[in-house]
């Protein structure tokens, strides 16, 4: 029941014993800010967010955390993560019981945990976190269709050039989501990572690796997904 880890760190913070000298949060602001990506289609992206995959145990909520802790400058460890939230082989973390568990050790590091209501799934509401460069960490519902909707809307996003149209076309998808049923299996996380104002979508990442680094949805079909649960981390 227990495992070793090797950590490589320059030679001075090993020296200070794993301690290093606290970053100020108006540098940090400023850095987080200076990743977001504003581009001519009027995407919004926070780009340089640390990928940690989850691996085949399925620790998707750790490894989540994990990508929104570091890159707020808080240190963190999947599986340290997954010890504290209780996590089981396949997964199954609860994101309320490892905020519990290490909401101490965030709070001590100048950060804190915010949930979000279940409205601000909206670029309105979004935005003022994307803008300042902050993920939101939103729990959802992985389904088969939605991973298809989003593989294929991702790839045949850059190939367009006519983003008008697209608009248009993104509010018919919005349309046609409104008679799916609610979704209620494959409980996953992920990061909201961006947002494009024109036609009503969202950018996310997922804890699998640099193929899934940014995909696309839109609100109403994000909304037939949703676990109602968001949470970002704070300064």
């Amino acid at each position: 029941g227990e495992y070793v880890g090797l950590q490589i760190q320059p030679t001075a913070v090993a020296d200070a014993g794993g301690k290093t000298a606290r970053v100020s949060d108006a540098d940090v602001r400023a850095r987080i800010r200076a990743n977001v990506e504003r581009r001519s289609n009027g995407d919004v992206v926070i780009a340089n967010l640390p990928m940690v995959d989850q691996g085949p145990k399925g620790y998707c909520v750790p490894a989540t955390f994990e990508r929104c802790m570091r890159y707020l400058d808080v240190p963190a460890d999947m599986y340290l993560l997954a010890m504290a939230g209780q996590s089981g082989l396949g997964g199954g973390t609860s994101p309320e019981l490892l905020i519990r568990s290490i909401g101490s050790d965030v709070k001590r590091k100048g950060r804190r945990f915010d949930e979000l209501g279940s409205r601000d799934l909206s670029v309105s509401k979004l935005s003022k976190y994307i803008d300042a460069g902050l993920p939101v960490v939103w729990s959802m519902c992985s389904t088969n269709w939605f991973n298809e909707t989003a593989n294929a809307r991702t790839a045949e996003r850059k190939q367009t050039t006519d983003w008008g149209a697209w608009a248009k076309k993104m509010e018919a998808a919005a349309d046609a989501a409104k008679d799916r049923e609610q979704a209620n299996s494959n409980h996953h996380v992920v990061i909201i990572i961006g947002y494009n104002e024109e036609t009503d979508e969202i950018a996310f990442t997922d804890s699998w690796g640099p193929r899934y680094a940014e995909r696309w949805i839109t609100i109403p079909e994000a909304e037939t997904v949703t676990s109602d649960r968001l949470y970002v981390i704070q300064l």
